[in-house]
């Protein structure tokens, strides 16, 4: 995904992947949705940005039910 350098998608870019996901946005329901995007763009590149070496990941769930 092209961004400038302060991690942020351009509103065109923006536009053509709601285009692209069938989501029919107006100009403005676009604009309206840019600070979020932008706000969870960099989470997520935080999440791709953080070095887990070989660990591997694992989720474990107990049920621990009250009697």
């Amino acid at each position: 995904m092209s961004s400038t350098g302060d991690h942020q998608v351009s509103m065109e870019r923006l536009k053509l992947m709601a285009e692209l996901a069938g989501l029919n946005m107006t100009d403005e329901e676009v604009e309206e949705i840019k600070p979020l995007f932008d706000l969870h763009h960099q989470y997520a590149k935080q999440l791709h940005d953080v070095d887990l070496g070989a660990e591997e990941i694992a989720v474990s769930f107990e049920a621990d039910w009250p009697e």
